[in-house]
């Protein structure tokens, strides 16, 4: 228990760094946009170009995590916001600051997928659920610390402090994620060819089609918003949905059968295929009166075949 828990705690320091990380720049804003002579437009660029980097960074995260591990990945990207952080105070106009957020974001995006699923990974499949919940709680804990923060500090004191302590911190966190955290996804060596024909069934298959593109139709306001707002407003959903993908992943492929209680997991390289084809005879199990109070809408998978997962 006591060698899970403190791989678990250094999860959520990093969660809570992360939120404090973020917050940061919004209470830092009316002291900062002055002294550089910034106004509402490009302001706007600053907060959107770190959503943005979120995206990039959650997407090329994943991917990294699949070939190098995650543990190397969650380092790096834990010391790459920490020092984009602390690069923020040495900044003086637009373009510095805006590089700064958006490296920032890159190493902010590229920890979350990596912190979800390595804190899945090391809990039991009891315990996966509540886990996951405390991690997210670090990122409002760490986001309403920056408040905190300020009342202790000094009436006018300088912005800069909110990112010296935010910058400072997750690079001192390293060495100790480097000595105790735990490698739970080892680099692949092969993997198997993807299915597309399995995304297309997912998204227009079964009546599907319908709901589909009723959702990217919601995200037409989108592309006819001035761009910062559209990158606040499109980046945004796509970071929750991104979050929740890897959340639902964290169960690395066991479904718990409402029949008969015993978990599934199958080492095919067609297994999620075969999963699918096979809906007729578990998808009753799930439903069926007395097997519990599940609905199931959407079965989202990932596959475990001896470390190595293949989406």
């Amino acid at each position: 228990m006591r060698k899970v828990a403190i791989p678990i705690g250094l999860c959520m320091a990093v969660a809570m760094l992360e939120g404090f990380d973020i917050q940061a720049m919004g209470v830092a804003a009316p002291r900062l946009a002055p002294e550089f002579g910034l106004g509402v437009g490009e302001m706007k660029w600053i907060f959107a170009v770190s959503n943005i980097g979120m995206v990039l960074g959650a997407a090329l995260g994943g991917w990294l995590a699949d070939r190098a591990g995650r543990k190397p990945v969650f380092m790096t990207s834990v010391a790459m916001f920490g020092v984009f952080t602390l690069c923020v105070i040495f900044t003086s106009g637009f373009e510095t600051l805006f590089a700064a957020r958006l490296f920032a974001g890159l190493g902010f995006g590229a920890a979350l997928p990596n912190l979800i699923a390595i804190t899945a990974e090391l809990s039991t499949r009891a315990r996966r659920a509540s886990t996951a919940t405390l991690i997210f709680c670090g990122f409002p804990i760490g986001g309403g610390s920056v408040a905190l923060l300020t009342q202790v500090l000094p009436a006018g004191f300088d912005w800069r402090i909110l990112f010296i302590v935010g910058g400072i911190l997750p690079a001192l966190l390293v060495p100790a994620l480097y000595w105790l955290l735990p490698e739970t996804l080892a680099p692949a060596v092969s993997r198997a060819p993807k299915d597309r024909a399995l995304t297309q069934i997912a998204l227009f298959g079964d009546g599907r089609a319908v709901p589909t593109l009723l959702l990217w139709l919601a995200f037409l306001p989108v592309w006819v918003m001035p761009p910062a707002q559209a990158a606040l407003a499109f980046t945004g959903v796509v970071v929750v949905h991104l979050i929740l993908n890897v959340a639902v992943g964290g169960t690395n492929g066991w479904f718990q059968d409402g029949h008969s209680g015993k978990p599934w997991v199958d080492t095919s390289p067609t297994a999620k295929q075969e999963f699918i084809q096979a809906q007729d005879q578990w998808y009753p199990t799930w439903t069926a009166p007395g097997a519990g109070q599940m609905e199931v809408s959407k079965v989202e998978m990932w596959q475990q075949c001896d470390g190595d997962e293949g989406l």
